[in-house]
Order: structure tokens, then sequence, then C-alpha cells
């Protein structure tokens, strides 16, 4: 067979490269690991060929010294000690006749033999997915399935490239004198889809079954940038038409045909220098495959050869004849041209559904499930999904080998704060599936909760065996990592599964999948009564492995700790906050009914403690106390119940970071401040901590920890309007000092969040970092609003306030650029006050009538809303609003605008 070129090799150990080199002197070891002469290749986690059968050598040499802390020697089948016991890692000549290798893909066979143990995996021989030389595809899942299987290793998050600390979390290592070979050992395996590669893992990450026996990988390819630079001045063309006459040199144009001649032209030159060449491409050609895919968000083309393709109905579909049309084109050239080789692409975006023609067959699809798997507890998508699977399948043939799925984790992962954990739901949808597609590749979410951890454990798992008893698998995972609190951990992950794959009722999923409601997650999902129940499965676990009542972390303004009380008596609270790299200025911890506040600053290595009595005491770097005095005391928390404190500084300090630790209760039993914590009590503490602690993102691609936190704040708003009391006056006020505010109702806040924020929080009504109040009144000419906003006023800052559809714009920073209905606007220091008076004549007439009909021309005994929504906006992300939006990035949202309530107190004269 004829290749295109040669792969150069990595070196040894790719994925080992954070261990230490062993220097063994030679002895006459009781025992020792013993690898071929002639080593073959193997394939990483990810199913590429990065490494060679001493890794798993390596592998295995590693994990006995962790759990034994010996250091066993590895040596060459020709360069053996002839006495000893030998643990045998990898297929070769010295082991003809003793073991028979599996033939599966993957497969893996270890057996005890004598005093020896051989460890062998499938060999996949030279031509497979067009390598020159054979590949070991099983020997590491051996090495790894004896180490738990028999050693007693659990791999949870086990990356060996991670310091020793993390690793010890997130491996459950076996403790054991000395190592020794049982004598009945028979372990043998293989995993049922061919593919089962993840992402978002760290690199090196041991004992979750991943691996791809097809080497099939694919992602955009085009290196768009580049081709600008080299062809945008002499061929445009090559480049999308806007509907206008301009071209988007962003994109390519597939139906123009010299787009198809420049990237063979690319691929004949990569070829012929054997991958030294490499031009625009993102994802050069592996020996197996030539990958093709577009730009993510491809945009439309108006030249004539494209509008000919495209179908603008088709949504999803409307590029799929375009983009395939090119595909068809491709096929055939690297058919002609390089016969070994075989095309890989994406069915994605507007390329998702089948289109108009058959796909060759020397095309392979990766379909990319735009109505995310982790949906598919809700009937209609399980469906809708299947149906798609089924006919990509009928398009490459009915053969399974040409298909594989991109499971979008990460959908609606990236916009809600629980765990999409469905591993139940995911074993349904397996089994459906598994007779059509031969891998999937699993988009991640990116989170480093522990729980995440397990999703992927389970998830891959799965893959390798969709038959597995997956409670079983949970109980397992929980009694070896968790220890005496097993059990309590066990059932908050129940809670947990349970809650997510609960069938909504009434779903309402904004573009299929991409999000659901706050009301589908906090009311139906996870609400209250779960959230607490699941709060207090924390608790006796945090008892149970003797931690003590308190949740310490790094903060910073808009933090917020969740503090529940499982005991039978109201805890009593003291907060600790300390300055590390800068300082705390005017400090405040805000809840449901009250506050903490002290004026002044805490300087780097200082801290301030609000004692349980209200007293507040500031202790210097060394140790010197002072009393200073607080405003306002921290409550107790009853029996059975908990609280949200929400933390804050000055605002001009609120990206600066410090220590809060919050201390409640009694401590535990087990609990000794001068014991070391056991690694049961490290993991929970590293679990708990991403639950009980709120941290606000503004990147849907940062971590999202506090569940329990916003599980409150959205529940405190679900299916509320804020809703405003107006009194009713003679004479609008003219001036932000008029008497006549001694008249208003009182005063309302804004809360930080945007109806279009993409993160979590900015949805859910959150304390703003900086305070923005107003108060109203209204009469038969109009309504007054006055307005104080904390922080120095902006340039470019915007407070809009909209009634019914009209808007009211006032620019705090910029007093000259305001409309006449901003009467009166005065600034001192970090803080601005406004005077807005709106006229009733000043609205629309559709609004104007309403108005006049249901407020200036009726009796006062009924009373009237205005529907109303103020927002202040002072940079991308600095949003603050009256109603909470707890709504959707995408809009369609369940809970409206706030309302003015007003009662007239007279009778106009019509």
């Amino acid at each position: 067979m004829k290749y295109p070129f040669k792969f150069c090799l990595f070196a040894i150990g790719f994925l080992l490269l954070s261990l230490p080199v062993f220097a063994v002197e030679e002895s006459e070891a009781a025992m020792f690991i013993v690898i071929p002469d002639k080593v073959l290749q193997m394939q990483d986690s990810n199913g590429r060929i990065r490494m060679t059968q001493m890794d798993a050598a390596k592998r295995m040499q590693f994990l006995i010294e962790k759990a034994t802390g010996e250091l066993l020697p590895i040596y060459h089948a020709s360069e053996a000690p002839k006495e000893g016991s030998v643990i045998y890692v990898g297929y070769g000549d010295h082991l003809v006749d003793r073991v028979d290798l599996p033939v599966e893909p993957e497969g893996y066979t270890v057996i005890s033999s004598e005093d020896d143990l051989i460890l062998v995996g499938t060999i996949a021989p030279a031509g497979t997915n067009n390598r020159a030389a054979p590949a070991d595809l099983g020997l590491m899942h051996a090495v790894e399935a004896y180490a738990q299987e028999v050693m007693g290793y659990r791999f949870l998050l086990s990356s060996i490239e991670m310091d020793p600390d993390m690793f010890e979390l997130g491996t459950v290592i076996p403790r054991m004198d000395l190592f020794s070979i049982p004598s009945d050992v028979h372990l043998q395996g293989h995993p049922v889809f061919a593919h089962r590669v993840p992402h978002g893992l760290p690199r090196g990450f041991m004992g979750l079954k991943t691996g791809s026996s097809r080497d099939f990988n694919i992602n955009h390819v085009h290196d768009v940038p580049k081709w600008k630079r080299l062809y945008a001045k002499e061929h445009p063309e090559l480049f999308v038409l806007n509907e206008d006459g301009t071209r988007n040199l962003e994109f390519l144009d597939y139906a123009e045909p010299l787009v198809l001649e420049k990237e063979l032209e690319h691929l004949e030159k990569y070829f012929q220098s054997n991958g030294e060449i490499n031009i625009g491409m993102l994802r050069p050609p592996n020996t197996q495959y030539i990958f093709a895919e577009p730009s993510d968000h491809y945009k439309d083309s108006y030249s004539e050869a494209a509008l000919a393709l495209r179908e603008p109905d088709e949504g999803w579909g409307k590029q799929s004849n375009l983009w395939f049309d090119y595909i068809r084109r491709l096929s055939t050239e690297v058919k002609r041209r390089w016969p070994s080789m075989r095309i890989a692409t994406l069915a994605y975006q507007w390329h998702y559904y089948p289109p108009d023609m058959d796909i060759p067959d020397n095309v392979d699809i990766m379909l990319c499930l735009m109505r995310s798997s982790t949906q598919n507890k809700q009937p209609e998508v399980f469906e809708y999904n299947l149906e798609q699977v089924k006919e990509w399948y009928k398009l490459v043939g009915n053969d399974k080998d040409r298909l594989f799925l991109w499971e979008y984790w990460c959908w609606p992962g990236l916009f809600v704060t629980p765990s999409t954990i469905a591993p139940h739901s995911m074993q349904k949808w397996l089994k459906e599936v598994e007779p059509y597609v031969s891998g999937v590749f699993i988009n991640g979410e990116g989170y480093i909760q522990q729980d995440q951890y397990l999703a992927y454990y389970l998830w891959l798992r799965l893959l390798w065996n969709p038959e597995m008893d997956v409670d079983a698998e949970i109980a397992d995972a929980t009694e070896k990592f968790f220890g005496p609190a097993g059990e309590s951990m066990n059932q908050f992950y129940t809670e947990l599964i349970d809650g997510y794959e609960l069938e909504w009722q009434n779903a309402n999923l904004i573009w299929g999948q991409y999000y659901a409601h706050p009301d589908l997650y906090y009311a139906q999902s996870y609400p209250e009564k779960r959230i607490k129940k699941m709060a207090s499965l924390l608790e006796y676990a945090r008892q149970e492995v003797g931690l003590p009542p308190e949740i310490e972390s790094e903060v910073r303004t808009g933090s917020a700790f969740y503090v529940p009380n499982i005991g039978e008596e109201s805890a009593p609270l003291e907060l600790s906050l300390k300055a590390t790299e800068s300082p705390i200025v005017n400090p405040a911890v805000i809840w449901s009914e009250g506050e903490v506040t002290w004026e002044g600053v805490v300087q780097p290595g200082q801290r301030l403690v609000f004692a349980n009595d209200g007293g507040a005491t500031l202790i210097s770097e060394n140790g010197l106390r002072s009393s200073v005095e607080a405003q306002g005391q921290l409550p107790a928390i009853p029996a059975g119940a908990a609280q949200v404190f929400h933390f804050r500084s000055k605002p001009d300090g609120k990206d600066a970071t410090f220590d809060a630790k919050l201390t409640y209760g009694k401590e535990p039993e087990a609990a000794n401040e001068n014991s070391p914590k056991s690694v049961f009590a490290r993991r929970l503490e590293w679990l708990r901590t991403p639950y009980f602690v709120f941290q606000p993102t503004v990147s849907n691609y940062a971590l999202k920890q506090g569940l329990f936190v916003e599980a409150t704040v959205a529940q405190e708003n679900l299916g509320k309007v804020p809703s405003y009391e107006v009194s009713e006056v003679e004479i609008l006020p003219e001036v932000i000092d008029d008497p006549i505010w001694q008249k208003a109702s009182g005063v309302s806040s804004l809360v930080q969040g945007r109806a279009s924020g993409g993160t979590p929080y900015l949805n859910y009504g959150f304390p703003a970092d900086r305070e923005t109040t107003f108060e109203a009144v209204f009469n038969k000419e109009g309504i007054a609003l006055l307005l104080h906003g904390e922080g120095e006023p902006l340039e470019d800052e915007v407070v809009t306030v909209r009634v019914f559809d009209s808007d009211f714009v006032l620019y705090p920073g910029n007093p000259e650029g305001n409309a006449p209905y901003v009467r009166h606007i005065q600034s001192a220091g970090d803080l601005w006050s406004a005077l807005l008076v709106f006229e009733w004549s000043a609205l629309r007439e559709d609004e104007k009538a309403v108005f006049y009909k249901d407020i200036v021309k009726e009796t006062g005994a009924q009373q009237r809303t205005i529907p109303v929504q103020i927002e202040r906006t002072r940079s991308k992300h600095s949003v603050y609003v009256w109603s909470p939006p707890l709504s959707s990035p995408w809009g369609d949202e369940p809970q409206g605008p706030g309302e003015f309530i007003v009662r007239p107190s007279g009778k106009s004269e019509e």
C-alpha cells in the first residue's frame, strides 16, 4: 500500500513527561517488569499513536510504586534477569505460546501464569488506519484494568501531570505492604464503541477507558486568516459574497471552484513535503484522513453558484447541499490522487440536516447533535436526535463505521450552574444508537467539580459497556472515594442525578436545547426542598469525615456563601475576612433580612472578625487586636434553616479578592485541628466548596460554582414581578431635595443582571455591586422618578427607564446630553442623583390612551399598574435592572418587567 507521507513519532512517554525518570541499579530483584525487545507504538487516551509499550510499563511501574513504595525495574526481554517474578507488559516474541492475543479492537487480556503476570492488548497490524507499523491498541487498558480490578485503584480525576495532592484527591490509591501476584488472574475486555474521546480533561489522565481504534478526529479545518493574507488581493472571489456586493474575508465561498483548486494545491504540497509545508490548514491530514470543515458560524454567500445550492428555509440545513457538494467534488479528487485516504467532515450547524445527494463512499461523518443528548431525558429531544442519527446512517450506506457522534455536553452546560449529569438517560441513548454509530466525542464543560468527573467516569464506561450497572458504579465510587461518608454521598449523587434526569413538564427549550429557563431547573429539577436535602446530605458527610462546621474560600464582591444548619439548635456565626494582595474597603456582608458593615480599610495581612455578639475586631499581621465599631450584627441560623450571605467591598475595589471564613454551629467530635485531614475529608472539602460558595463569572467558559446560592436567589424571584406602590401628589417635584419626596412610598433597589446575560447569575437577581435605588410619585400630569446611583458616573454610563414600550434615557456622566425630562442631576464623589419627570403626553398614542383611560379619568378606588423596567449600564458586564430577568440569554422571557402600582385619589374631569 502506498502512503502519502510518513508521520514523525513523538518521544517515548509523551503522556508521562511529568513523571520522574527512575534510575534503578541492577540487582537481584524479586520482581521486575519486562517489555518486548522491539517495543510497538501504542495509542494515547485520545486514540492517537503517540506512545509505546514502554509508556504502559512506566504506567504499571508508577501505579505499583504509588501503592507500595516499591520501584520495580524495567527490562527489555533479552536483558531481563533469569530469576524472579515477572510482570510482562506488552506482547512480543518472548510471549509466543504463553498467551493468546485478544482480537477485538482495543481488547486486552491479563493472566497470571506460574509466578508471573502477563498484560497484553490487541495489536493492529501494519496498514490499519494506513499506519506503516503495527500498533498496540489495548495494552494501557490492560494495565488500568488490573490496577482497578485487582489492586483496588479507582480513577476519577487522575492525571499523572497533576500535582501529587490533586492526584491523590482524584484517585483511590490502595495501600499495600508488598506487591504480589495472585494465582488466579484472568481479565479480558474490549469496548462496544470504537471511538470514545473526551474533551476538557487534563492530559495523561488514567482509568477512564478512553481511546479510538479508528483514529478519527475532526473539527474546523480552514485557516481563513491565512487564506486572506495569501489570496484576498488577487482572488477575492474565494471569499463569501455579501448581499451588498462586498466580500466577507472571514469565510470561504465553497461554491467557488477556485476554493477546491487551492485546497488541492495545499494538500499536494503537504503530502510532497511529508507534512513540512502546511498552507492554510488548522488540522492537517493524519495517516488515514483528510479533514474538511468550514469555519464556525459560516456565513451565507450571495454568489450565483452559492445561491443555487442554498436552501434558505431549511435552517440548520440551509447550506447542506452547498457544503456536501464541495465534499463530493473533493472526494472525487482525493480518490483519484490519494486512493488510500478518506475524508472526515462534520454534519454541523447550517449543514446539519442531510443533503439532497449521496455521500461518497470515501467520506466519514461526525454528526454534531445540535439538540444536545444531555437533554435526551425529554422524549421529544430523544426522538428527534434518534431520527437524525438514523437518517445519516442511511446516507453513509448503513455502515456504522462511517458515522460518529459529537455529543455536546457543553449545551446547555455552558449556560447553567447545575450539573448536567444524566447517566441513566445516557445509557438509554447509547443502547439505542449503538447499531448506528461507531463512537462518540464528548464536548465537555471544562468544570473542575468532582461530580463532573463522575459524569465523565460514568459516560466513558457506558461507551465501553452500555449494559453497565450505573447505580452500582456510583455506589462503588462514593464508597471508595468518601469512606465513612460514602452512603451520604451516594444519596447526594442520587438527588443530583434524579433532579437533572427529571422529565420537565411544559418545557420550553430555547433553540431546541441550548437553554432551559430557570423555572425548569429551580422549580422542577432542583426546588427548595431538594436543594435543602442535598445541602443536608453534604453536611452529614462533613460530620462523618470530621470536617469542622465552617466555610472558607477566596471571595470578592459578588461572591456568596450558603450556610445550612442541620442541628437541633440555632447556630451562631463568626465571620473572618482577611485581606491578601489588595485592601478590603468598607466590607459588607448582606443577607435577605439585613447586613453587617464596617466603614474602614482592612490592609493586606490584616483580618477583620465579625463576632456573633455584634462585636468586631481588627487583627494585625503580627496578631495585635483592636476593637472596631461595626454596623449590624450577624444572625444565628435557626435549626433546620439555611441562609445566603453575599460579600461586598467598596465598588472601586470590586475586583480585589480576599479570604473569607465563616464558622457556624458546634465542632464535630472527630474534628481536631492539630491532626491532618484524612483523604476522605480533603475530597469532601474539595467537592463541597463549589456547592456552598458562589463565585460570579461573566464568561460562559469559566468555572461555575455555587449551585445552592444560585438556586436560593432564583427561587426568591421565580414567578415574582417586582411591584412598587407610587404615591399620588398634587404637584410633581422639580428638584432633587423637594420635600414632596417625603410622601413617596419608600425606596426600591436595582439588582445585578440583564435579560441578555449569557451567564446564569446575570439573569437571577443577585445583589448589585453598586447600589442603585429609586423612589417615585405621580399625578394626572405624569410621573417623577428620583434615582440615586453609587459609583462615580462614567461618561458613557446609561440609565434607561422603559414605561410600556417608551424609553426615557439618562446619562449620569454627561449632563449636556440629557433630554428635557431630566429635570435635575447632581454628583458628589462616587454618588450621583437624578430627577426624571415623564409626562403622560410623552408616551405613544396607544400607551397614552391607556393612561388617560385607566389613570387620569378613573376614580381612585381602583388601583392601576404600569409596566416599567429600569436598567443601568456601566460597562459590557456591569448592568443593573429592577426586575430580576430570570430569563434566557436569547430572549423569550417568561418573566416580564416590573410594575408601578398607582391608586388615583380623585376623579378627573372628562
